[in-house]
């Protein structure tokens, strides 16, 4: 039907006084004609397809829509959403069923996957839940979910064939031989695949209750797969630079649409040798969104575009119709299995099995998606399009910002560097370490960066120690204290890890850590650390809450909370935060600036992971801490600039404060977790990621 068609009808129904009739009417013919004006601004014809998945389109909302009205109770209101359902479903096509579909399938000459797609959008357009088309056999949803897992371990420079596997089920209701059999015939898809493969599964877990009152959920098995190997042969899925080569490594699928898991092999282990040579800067799978997914996917990363300008028939559902051309929809064709290749310079694709590797464009400057193949010519997409479009799907549920009022623009005070950072620069001298301090780090209920804080000050010289405070009874707790009171008599620094102290309840944060603390010995001998033996104290995280909540990291040494002291509280976006964040050091009076990083005047990339990270306190003391030189470093945006607004100010700490000392300097306290640091960690953030406050502690004892 065409949008007169259905105007007639309506004038029928608002003859009849068949308001509900009118109404949903109305919406179709609305629908309709918005379609139809996008549709002629790209010179293309509203089809017959188009105006049934409006059909449906406005199906699934009023049935939403009634179901709201079904749990508020309003009869009346369920009643009219019906009648407006059965006038719209009245001119959708009878859809086809699961029985249908399959002996449709059964009929076909060539019976892989993107073929068997094409065909049902080609020819039955409007008739067919192409889910079903999907879901008409878990034996081969096993298989693909095994390739999937597999092909994502390749992409991150593993070998597949060294793989172990584990499963997550999830079925509907098991009530006949037929419900009976779905996981059945999954598993066996999934033995035949590990088999193929020569991976087992190790591990994993049945959910046959994935169900809901009336909801069943799809029948779906989930393949995970883990693997070992040397970490210099690690990769990421973005693209590293311009001018670089883009391939595409195919899987061929047999008549019965099972994956050549042969090929795979030869070829996956063709992957890993050539990234073990370092021929691969990037790999990254193809799965449900085809092509186009991938390739944008990877020029997120590193806002570095991509050019389209060769895509193979066999990897496309055209190309099953050698009379058919590629058109757009083709770059979404589902290629499990699949890998995108970013290489430097050009690959021998010898290694791989004959016709599965295909170069397909190269990597721009332009941080755009750029596609010119065949009768595709032209088209362009905007990163920055691409990825509001992406990330905006879930904006509802997970905003990447709090919408909250930021703070007014930063006094001077709160810009400029201190002086002693600046005279630094401008004559760097630094002492070479003599000594090997000792570093004492408690674990409390809770502490899990305890191994991170370790190997960051082995590595700068230092020797360490852990000790557990036991709380599950009031003696192990007396005795974790007495052994802490002990061995804080021995370390020259006291190092506080980061992690959930006691959950963080109750009342936030390090409340635990703190009473532990303040307790009367303890605490004696943080202070005779502090002043009395030159000695010196990092909190990170939940250690530098702690070292907050004490008036440690603000006073250097212990006072009652008061209400207009500095605090750290919750996150402006009311949730945890884990990311990447630019910070700048900002002073250089404390001892843990004693590096030459400090000359270094380039912005650090350090990781965060808190719910209680924003930092807190008014306008005169933050004017205090600046000029004291207390504040250690602030959170800055792309060009240094210290951030007021979210993402780059990620909790909303005022005057952008990340890091804070005492007047002596000697306490340090910080959010960003610096420790977590490495020649292969957070192999895909590019940008200076060590601040060196660990080498420096070890060098202050001289």
């Amino acid at each position: 039907m065409k949008i007169d068609d259905f105007k007639k009808v309506k004038i029928e129904a608002m003859k009849a006084h068949d308001k509900d009739a009118v109404a949903a009417l109305n919406v179709v013919i609305n629908k309709l004609m918005l379609a139809g004006i996008e549709k002629k601004a790209v010179g293309e014809e509203m089809t017959d397809a188009d105006v049934t998945k409006i059909l449906q389109k406005t199906v699934n909302e009023l049935a939403e829509e009634r179901e709201g009205f079904v749990k508020a109770g309003r009869a009346e209101t369920v009643a009219s959403l019906d009648r407006q359902l059965e006038t719209v479903k009245k001119y959708l096509p009878k859809l086809l069923s699961a029985e249908e579909i399959k002996a449709i399938i059964e009929k076909l000459e060539d019976k892989t996957v993107p073929s068997v797609m094409k065909h049902f959008k080609t020819n039955y357009a409007g008739k067919v839940d192409m889910k079903l088309v999907g879901e008409w056999s878990p034996w081969h949803g096993a298989q693909t979910a095994v390739l999937s897992s597999l092909a994502k371990i390749a992409c991150m420079g593993g070998k597949p064939v060294d793989c172990r596997l584990s499963f997550q089920e999830f079925f509907g209701r098991a009530v006949s031989e037929k419900t009976w059999g779905y996981p059945a015939a999954a598993l066996l898809g999934s033995i035949d695949a590990q088999n193929a493969m020569g991976t087992a599964s190790i591990g994993g877990k049945d959910s046959m209750s994935g169900t809901f009152e009336e909801l069943n959920v799809p029948h779906t098995l989930v393949s995970f797969a883990v693997t070992s190997d040397d970490v210099k042969n690690v990769t990421s899925g973005s693209f590293k630079k311009a001018g670089d080569n883009v391939y595409l490594v195919t899987v061929p699928y047999s008549s019965e649409l099972a994956p050549n898991f042969e090929v795979f092999t030869k070829n996956s282990n063709n992957l890993y040798a050539l990234n073990s040579q370092d021929r691969i800067a990037a790999m990254y799978p193809v799965c449900a969104g085809g092509i186009a997914e991938a390739v944008t996917k990877m020029a997120m990363g590193n806002k570095i575009g991509v050019k389209i300008d060769n895509l193979p028939f066999s990897a496309t559902a055209a190309g099953f119709d050698k009379n058919k051309k590629v058109t757009p929809k083709d770059l979404f064709t589902p290629l499990y299995g699949s890998i995108i290749v970013e290489a430097d310079g050009e690959l021998d694709l010898g290694g791989f099995a004959e016709g599965t590797a295909f170069k397909i464009g190269n990597t721009i400057d332009s941080a755009e998606i750029e596609v010119s193949v065949d009768n595709i010519p032209g088209v362009k997409v905007d990163l920055a399009d691409a990825e509001t479009a992406w990330e905006s799907k879930l904006y509802e549920v997970f905003p990447p910002v709090s919408g909250s009022e930021v703070q007014k623009t930063l006094p001077d005070f709160a810009v400029n560097i201190h002086k002693s950072l600046s005279d630094i620069r401008k004559n760097p001298v630094f002492a070479a370490p003599k000594s090997k301090p000792r570093v004492l780090i408690p674990v409390f209920p809770g502490t899990n960066c305890e191994f991170d804080m370790v190997r960051a000050f082995n590595l700068a010289g230092a020797e360490t120690k852990i000790i557990v405070l036991a709380n599950k009874t009031p003696a192990l707790l007396e005795e974790s204290l007495a052994n802490f009171e002990k061995e804080l008599k021995e370390a020259q620094i006291l190092a506080l890890s980061g992690g959930f102290s006691a959950g963080d309840e109750p009342d936030g944060s390090a409340k635990f850590i703190a009473n532990c603390l303040r307790e009367g010995r303890v605490a004696e001998q943080v202070m005779a650390l502090l002043k009395k033996r030159d000695g010196l104290v990092l909190g990170i995280c939940n250690g530098f809450q702690a070292l907050v909540k004490t008036g440690l990291a603000m006073y250097g040494e212990f006072r009652d909370m008061e209400p207009n002291m500095p605090t750290l509280t919750y996150n402006k976006i009311g949730r945890h935060i884990s990311r990447i964040v630019r910070t700048r050091l900002v002073s250089a009076t404390s001892p843990w600036a004693m590096d030459p990083s400090v000359v270094d005047s380039r912005i650090h990339l350090v990781p965060i992971s808190h719910g209680e990270g924003r930092f807190v306190c008014d306008e005169e003391t933050a004017r205090k801490f600046f000029e004291n030189g207390q504040v250690f470093s602030q959170y800055v945006d792309e060009y240094g600039n210290p951030a007021i607004t979210e993402p780059d100010n990620p909790n909303g700490s005022l005057f952008a404060i990340e890091g804070i000392t005492s007047p002596d300097g000697r306490v340090l306290g910080k959010m960003a977790h610096s420790e977590r640091r490495g020649d292969h960690v957070a192999i895909n953030i590019y940008g200076e990621q060590d601040l060196k406050i660990f080498e420096s502690g070890v060098k202050y004892f001289k």
